[in-house]
């Protein structure tokens, strides 16, 4: 038999949408990768002897991509297997099947052990939900006040007043996060303001505050839980 395909895989990634995830794709000796389009295919050599199943790697190309996938474990990689017929993944919800001990320098988001359709190729896609977090916005400057506040001109997203907060280089900051738990995004779509209210209505500070990063903490005290916060640093002048 000529080479050909296996598998078809479809990558998407909601932190990088609509671009495709910086993700590596690594088989078994044996069979090829290769990029055609938004996909990944899987191709196996004139001749090749094919198993039941075969194991697939996702490989991070970037540390950012571990920071932003929501399930990401730091510790140790998933397995999950696939049976035929098992074609659409969300990553981070389904149950695993086993792990596998994460080295130092170790990249692999997850191991896909994929049953080989009786009929080639085989469609998959794995979709990876993004990290959310409070977005934390530390004020600081000559042009802070007591009376701003931050506001969603689609009122999607609250904003809670945490009061005054000393930064670690001695400066006073006044924090406003976010009441909920925000997705991250490369592209944003936020479009939060800060203004406050004069006396003929709001006076606008800065029409668009800058969305969150990558880099997250996890809040802690008492029902912190594995909540995460971005801090975001904002300077009026």
């Amino acid at each position: 038999m000529p080479d050909h395909v296996v598998i078809r895989l479809t990558l998407r990634h909601d932190y990088y949408l609509p671009d495709l995830p910086p993700l590596r794709l690594l088989a078994p000796v044996g069979l090829v990768v290769r990029r055609i389009g938004e996909r990944l295919v899987v191709i196996a050599r004139d001749g090749a002897d094919l198993p039941e199943r075969v194991t697939l790697t996702l490989l991070a190309q970037s540390p950012d991509l571990c920071r932003v996938t929501q399930g990401y474990d730091w510790h140790r990689v998933p397995v999950l297997k696939l049976a035929e017929g098992e074609d659409q993944v969300r990553f981070g919800t389904r149950p695993e099947d086993g792990d596998e001990a994460r080295r130092m320098g170790d990249w692999r988001v997850v191991l896909l052990d994929v049953a080989l359709a009786a009929d080639p190729p085989r469609d998959i896609e794995v979709h990876f939900s993004a990290v959310a977090a409070y977005w934390a916005y530390w004020l600081t400057g000559r042009g802070l006040r007591d009376d701003i506040r931050i506001v969603d001109p689609h009122d999607a997203a609250q904003f809670d007043d945490l009061g005054p907060a000393t930064l670690p280089d001695g400066r006073e900051a006044r924090v406003i996060r976010s009441a909920e738990p925000l997705a991250l995004r490369a592209r944003p779509t936020e479009r939060f303001a800060l203004q406050y209210e004069g006396q003929f209505g709001p006076v606008m500070l800065v029409p668009v505050l800058p969305a969150a990063g990558v880099n997250t903490r996890k809040l802690t005290g008492d029902g912190a839980d594995d909540r995460l916060q971005a801090d975001i640093y904002v300077t009026l002048s």
